[in-house]
């Protein structure tokens, strides 16, 4: 009965390790599959971004057709980085969505996309993320000619800039604004807008220059501090500080000499 329960435990064990095992090459397979399919994805998105020169300054004309491919490869990654709730990638298919369709001058799906990143910038909280949707969300009304709404786009997006401090952001989506109500007929407004936008720049710099000369005036205290400290004193040995009892002019081999004949003499003198 012993040697039966002792081989049943045997028994238990062993499909207990052999399911044990399997789950781990399991989830290693998982594993693997999934970062070959999220390389995919990212190659996707990097051939997409290349065919219409995605956040980055425009050396050519994007065609039609070069948009067209890009959003095939975006829309397999999309699949890819949705499959995996990779949220921060799938913000970026959005957004270089958005600008393919944006070429092909089909607005309302431009639209849509820019929506789906604002919501997600918005739910991670990301303003800088927020204020470049907005952004784009303006260029889409400037475009099928909504100054009203592209207008308050830009002001949610001046607002953020005020939120986050972003001097440089804020002067940068101003002028945008001036230009906005330049073509609209605004030309109060995009007076106003150039002066105040002017102002910051000029405030802006004089802060920058008073900072600058601040970190200068503390470089060059710290040197004088530097300079006027005091040196450390020479530590002398003992051996340095005995007196020697030499005579003007004699060396110390000599003397050495002279204390051994002085020996020698009082020796003979006792004898």
């Amino acid at each position: 009965m012993k040697k039966i329960t002792y081989l049943l435990l045997l028994l238990l064990s062993a499909q207990f390790l052999k399911a044990q095992a399997q789950n781990i090459d399991s989830l290693q397979r998982q594993r693997d599959t999934a970062s070959i399919e999220c390389a995919k994805a990212e190659l996707f998105t990097n051939k997409a971004a290349d065919l219409i020169q995605f956040n980055c300054q425009k050396t050519r004309e994007i065609s039609y057709a070069d948009a067209g491919k890009a959003i095939e490869y975006v829309l397999k990654a999309l699949h890819i980085n949705s499959k995996y709730n990779d949220t921060l990638a799938v913000r970026n298919n959005f957004d270089c969505l958005s600008s393919a369709y944006f070429i092909q001058k089909k607005y309302t799906q431009a639209k849509w996309f820019v929506l789906q990143s604002n919501y997600i910038s918005r739910y991670k909280k990301d303003v800088p993320a927020m204020i470049n949707s907005l952004m784009r969300l303006a260029s889409i009304k400037i475009a099928i000619k909504d100054y009203k709404m592209a207008e308050v786009d830009f002001n949610k997006a001046i607002a953020l800039t005020k939120i986050k401090n972003d001097v440089n952001r804020q002067i940068e989506i101003e002028k945008c604004l001036s230009t906005l109500y330049t073509n609209s007929g605004k030309v109060k407004a995009a007076t106003a807008m150039d002066k105040h936008y002017t102002l910051l720049q000029y405030n802006l710099d004089k802060s920058m220059a008073q900072q600058a000369k601040a970190k200068q005036l503390r470089v060059q205290k710290y040197y004088a501090l530097l300079k006027a400290k005091p040196k450390p004193k020479k530590v002398v040995s003992v051996s340095e500080t005995k007196p020697a009892i030499l005579q003007e002019g004699q060396s110390t081999d000599e003397s050495k000499t002279d204390v051994q004949t002085t020996a020698l003499d009082i020796t003979n003198q006792d004898k």
